[in-house]
């Protein structure tokens, strides 16, 4: 069943989509034309366990959060595996947002807590 739970418009126009009850994130034009799909249902690399939230940092990664594998996943703007960010520290990451410094902030609700990640080099 499609479960969108984030959507988001990255620096080009494209509409990206998080599907929770599919496992996947997928992109599409503004126009509404399909262009490509990302994940699974599992906890590998690339795969997703409940995604429920997508952000873009200033290089054109992305960052995705899981609820059941308790993590947020990075990408490079082609889809492809960065790593994983602090999922020892998380339990049931939803929303996620960068500031203008490039810090991202994870809305972390199994500990009931905003977590700050500053990821400048």
């Amino acid at each position: 069943m499609f479960t969108p739970t984030g959507v988001k418009v990255d620096s080009e126009g494209n509409v990206w989509v998080v599907d929770r009850g599919n496992n996947r994130v997928q992109k599409f034009t503004r126009d509404g034309e399909f262009l490509a799909t990302w994940g699974a249902a599992g906890d590998d690399q690339g795969q997703f366990g409940v995604p429920t939230s997508i952000a873009f940092d200033s290089d054109g990664n992305f960052y995705v959060s899981e609820v059941e594998n308790s993590r947020v996943q990075i990408f490079n703007s082609e889809g492809e595996y960065i790593s994983d960010l602090a999922s020892a520290s998380l339990s049931n990451p939803h929303g996620l947002a960068f500031d203008s410094n490039g810090d991202l902030y994870v809305a972390d609700t199994g500990n009931n807590f905003i977590k700050k990640f500053s990821l400048a080099d």
